[in-house]
């Protein structure tokens, strides 16, 4: 008989005088985008009567409205008890060497927000310096008696300029440093904290009061929610260009959970889930207008605002840094048994075979869900007015029910690594275009013919701005590929602005993928052969006025 499952009520009540103690260890785990359901499994023997089963191991911060308890056995749940943990439980945990280990990686992650701060003030510093010196050098262009300046200021001023640029180099260097030692002992520590992983935080004891007829062995299990948990998807792409091309779409999910307790030789189930998300829809935003009184402005200096504004502009065009290159595929794979999707309405859930560990520390761990080969159609891409390279795609299509989820794919090409990209969602039967780097084997080149700007016509109240281009692709290899040159032309802001596209051959197809301006035309070409594309723009609008047409 299996008993009622209660919802979880914490209530007081007094003391039993009988009282089982049992550990309850996670069986199963359920992990979501953002979250996780765990299942805790205790056994215990007790015998006719009441009494209040003691379950240890609870982590101290557990959503406690999602806590529920089922039985297992010839037995009632008539309560169940929050208990706070023991004061000398509490003081063994303040002195353990968890728990000293992580208050050392909290002093460096004080030190590394102070180290950060540092590098970016140097940085804020050198870009605002640049910025005063080219305001500075551009002021005096302007002036017409600039072989007048006095030697000596210029003397001081590139001095002060060079000990500012310095004394700021010198402060992110050092910074830089810093940040680089701190990783290294962080590291050092997550490792030790890794091989800690048995001691953890102590949280509440649950006490469930039963009652029991006869004798009985029985089991509690709890479930519950936790937030320190998460899954994502991540793939590996690889294309093989042999006779009949084909994608291996290796799926994998990237698991972690920071409890602080290691789940050792669970049943794993991932899903597409998002409990614990807004439940109901918000309500409308208030608006009002109403009419400002007039404020003075604060004037500033001419060289202060331009500077400034020349550093933003400096600091927005910065190039992020590159993320880190990913692990190049295993040149045998061994045999690995795939996971079962399963379908519960829009929701999938994707069942781990086989009992799996994962590490309390919060350290990400990733998992195979499964493999999927299927055919691809290859055409080559090229955008030729930004970039002369030509790009490998592949077609591929989700021949499975459940979807493909958005997450970052690793690309491969006949085993090398060739880069990374996201995908998107791919739903069951859907198809999508995978990049797979360049291809040498297609030459694209890009030309410029007739530029010609404000050319008055027999109307003299307008004039024409005409640009003209031609582009080719060429095929050295030794088979036939198809090719998809993508390009654009002008679209008109202003009824007034006349825009006639000028083509041969004319595109395949115009405003492509909702795009404005956006071309598209698409061939095969044999081995050998070569097409040339020539296009171009007339550009109509009115004499007298100022047409803003980008290059």
């Amino acid at each position: 008989m299996r008993a009622l499952a209660l919802a979880a009520i914490l209530v007081t009540g007094p003391a039993w005088a009988v009282e089982i103690k049992t550990e309850a260890a996670v069986v199963a785990a359920t992990l979501y985008p953002q979250g996780a359901s765990v299942e805790r499994s205790a056994s215990f023997e007790v015998e006719a009567g009441r009494h209040s089963v003691l379950i240890g191991g609870m982590p101290a911060d557990y959503r406690r409205e999602s806590l529920r308890i089922e039985g297992a056995g010839a037995f009632r749940i008539l309560s169940i008890e929050e208990r706070r943990a023991a004061s000398r439980a509490l003081e063994a945990q303040q002195s353990s060497p968890r728990r000293k280990i992580e208050d050392e990686i909290r002093k460096l992650r004080d030190r590394r927000v102070f180290a950060s701060n540092a590098m970016e003030a140097a940085q804020r510093q050198l870009a605002y310096i640049e910025a005063m010196t080219k305001a500075q050098a551009q002021a005096s262009a302007t002036q017409d008696d600039t072989a007048l300046v006095n030697a000596s200021q210029w003397t001081a001023m590139w001095t002060s300029v060079g000990e500012g640029i310095k004394t700021a180099l010198d402060t992110r260097n050092r910074a830089q440093i810093e940040l680089r030692e701190i990783d290294e002992q962080m590291a050092g520590l997550r490792a030790r904290l890794r091989d800690a992983g048995i001691e953890r935080r102590l949280g509440p004891v649950l006490a469930v009061e039963i009652e029991a007829e006869a004798a009985v062995s029985g089991t509690l299990i709890a479930r519950y929610q936790m937030n320190d948990a998460n899954w994502a998807p991540v793939y590996d792409a690889r294309l093989s260009l042999d006779d009949d091309p084909s994608v291996t779409l290796v799926r994998r999910a990237r698991v972690r959970q920071g409890t602080g307790e290691d789940w050792t030789g669970i049943a794993l189930t991932l899903s597409t889930a998002r409990p614990g998300g807004r439940a109901d829809a918000p309500d409308p935003r208030l608006l009002f207008a109403r009419i400002e009184e007039a404020r003075e402005e604060m004037a500033f200096g001419q060289g202060g605002v331009l500077a400034d504004q020349m550093m933003q502009k400096q600091m927005r065009a910065a190039p992020a840094m590159a993320p880190p290159p990913s692990p190049v595929a295993d040149a045998a794979p061994a045999q690995q048994i795939m996971a079962v999707a399963q379908l519960q309405g829009e929701t999938v859930e994707y069942v781990i075979p086989g009992a799996v560990d994962i590490s309390g520390s919060g350290e990400a761990k990733q998992v195979l869900i499964d493999e999927r080969d299927g055919p691809v159609t290859l055409e080559v891409r090229s955008t030729p007015s930004l970039d002369t390279t030509a790009y490998l795609y592949a077609e591929f299509e989700n021949a499975a029910e459940a979807p493909v989820l958005p997450g970052s794919a690793s690309l491969y090409r006949d085993g090398v690594f060739v880069g990374t990209t996201m995908l998107a969602r791919i739903a069951g039967g859907e198809t999508t275009h995978l990049p797979f780097g360049s291809y040498d084997r297609i030459r694209i080149t890009h030309a410029e013919r007739e530029r010609m700007e404000g050319e008055q016509g027999l109307i003299r109240s307008r004039q024409t701005e005409r640009r003209r281009y031609v582009m080719s692709a060429e095929n050295l290899g030794d088979k036939a590929m198809p090719v998809a040159i993508r390009d654009s032309m002008p679209y008109a802001e202003n009824e007034d602005v006349e825009i006639t596209l000028r083509a041969d051959p004319k595109p395949d197809g115009k405003d492509v993928d909702d795009r404005k301006g956006a071309l598209l035309w698409r061939f095969a070409l044999k081995p050998g052969e070569k097409r040339e594309i020539a296009h171009g723009y007339d550009v109509t609008y009115p004499t007298g006025v100022t047409l803003f047409l980008p290059r």
